[in-house]
């Protein structure tokens, strides 16, 4: 992807702001592993990226808008020889311009945020706006969830909303990069998928079936797109299965849920085989079931359907009515 690709991601968003709008995103943090900092892999935050085209942890992007115009900055962790000597190159200035394509006057350190936000928000603002994607309750505050929380306390009058969904309705619509990105992820997937059942062998640990499509993928260039799935014999009903640990047995099936990532656009496919090469009768009737399911609902994705029915729809949605307690 070029640096105009994530200009005009950001300008599909300037769109659709509203005036005194300051939107914050922040590209995420690795998880400590034990007690080494920076050990586990860190995988960045798919909006921030969108607009950004940048994977450095720490880093913040925050965009505003007034009736004047748009401005755009970019706030990174400034160089430290002690931390280049240990985790390699930090991202700089002018490699972020390049990225971004955020103007390299606007991409400044860390330390100057507070100063630019405090002046910007008392100035403009009048709604901050972050992208807020916690999966659960009991989950731990993101970094941007707990920079709202001391922004709540410093401007208690300015609103603070949620801007991920209007970003993920952005992402929802592909462009032709973006398709290209998907489809040769798929295609790898494809292709590594079919090393791995030349490779693997029944008696085999599951994680050994795994690490054959995922040996493949790497030499491809690319990553797993997320924790294989290599669910042999019962293990196959769970739905998140990522063990891996058992042997997968002759006779049984292996159901597999798997993809590679390219440029951070994913692949995700579930295909189940026989670990001995051949089905069942039984096995090949419950096959048949469910392909023949697939292939139906196959036959109605159409543009502009819906994956719930009218009649479904009429039923719910529209024969109930929310009645206030008294």
């Amino acid at each position: 992807m070029t640096a105009d690709f994530f200009k005009n991601n950001r300008q599909k968003l300037f769109d659709r702001m509203e005036e005194g709008a300051v939107v914050f995103l922040h590209s995420g943090i690795a998880p400590v592993k034990s007690h080494d900092a920076f050990m586990a892999p860190f995988v960045v935050n798919r909006n921030f990226y969108y607009l950004t085209g940048i994977e450095s942890q720490n880093v913040w992007l925050v965009l505003g808008k007034t009736a004047v115009g748009c401005t755009e900055a970019l706030f990174i962790e400034q160089p430290d020889e002690e931390l280049i000597k240990w985790n390699g190159k930090m991202l700089t200035k002018t490699r972020a311009f390049e990225r971004s394509g955020i103007a390299e006057n606007d991409v400044k350190y860390v330390q100057e945020m507070e100063r630019y936000v405090g002046r910007k928000v008392a100035r403009e603002a009048e709604s901050l706006w972050f992208s807020l994607d916690r999966l659960t309750l009991p989950a731990a505050p993101t970094v941007a969830e707990r920079y709202a929380a001391e922004l709540r306390e410093k401007f208690p009058a300015l609103p603070i909303k949620n801007i991920a969904k209007t970003i993920s309705g952005l992402r929802a619509i592909k462009t032709p990069e973006e398709i290209e990105m998907i489809r040769h992820a798929g295609d790898t997937t494809i292709k590594a998928l079919t090393h791995m059942l030349q490779t693997a062998k029944p008696g085999e640990y599951e994680y050994q079936w795994a690490s054959d499509f995922e040996h493949y993928v790497a030499r491809a260039g690319m990553k797993k797109a997320f924790t294989t799935i290599a669910a042999s014999g019962g293990n196959a009903v769970m739905l998140h299965y990522s063990d891996n640990d058992h042997i997968a047995q002759a006779g049984d099936l292996i159901l597999f849920d798997l993809g590679a990532e390219y440029e951070n656009y994913a692949s995700d496919v579930s295909r189940t085989f026989p670990i001995s090469g051949k089905f069942t009768e039984r096995q090949k009737d419950l096959f048949k079931v469910v392909r023949e399911a697939m292939d139906m609902a196959a036959e109605r994705c159409v543009p502009a359907s819906s994956s719930v029915s009218p009649s479904r729809l009429s039923s719910t949605t529209t024969r109930r009515r929310c009645v206030p307690s008294s």
